[in-house]
């Protein structure tokens, strides 16, 4: 019997944080971030709380 390893990749609010920060420090809103990175802006608020 074998078994499957998954190779997770870093959750989107992981992979986005940094961006997402530099972005707020610029002074955009979380939507606006949201907008220009793709995603929502739920996401963009877990990035920020990293």
């Amino acid at each position: 019997m074998g078994f499957v390893v998954f190779v997770a990749d870093a959750f989107q609010h992981q992979r986005i944080a940094d961006e997402a920060r530099r972005l707020h420090r610029l002074g955009m809103s979380g939507r606006a971030i949201g907008r220009q990175l793709g995603v929502d802006e739920k996401v963009v608020r877990k990035a920020l709380a990293l």
